[in-house]
């Protein structure tokens, strides 16, 4: 009897960290895809040489100019 109770012990103590790692793995996931996401945006919009942000700002000013040009002839 003793051993049966031992043993159902031990299946609902592995169901119950089963569960846990499946949350823990979830999260997990999650934190890392958010930090991927994070450096991807670093490197591709806000880069200080070859970003998006800098080519719009570029771009940007040239326009301007023009504009400028064409107002003021």
């Amino acid at each position: 009897m003793k051993l049966c109770s031992i043993a159902a012990t031990i299946m609902i103590y592995n169901e119950f960290i089963g569960k846990v790692w499946d949350d823990m793995r979830n999260i997990l996931m999650t934190v890392m895809l958010l930090i991927v996401v994070v450096v991807i945006f670093t490197n591709v919009i806000t880069n200080d040489t070859t970003g998006t942000k800098k080519m719009i700002e570029e771009k940007g000013t040239s326009i301007n100019s023009q504009i400028g040009s064409l107002i003021r002839p």
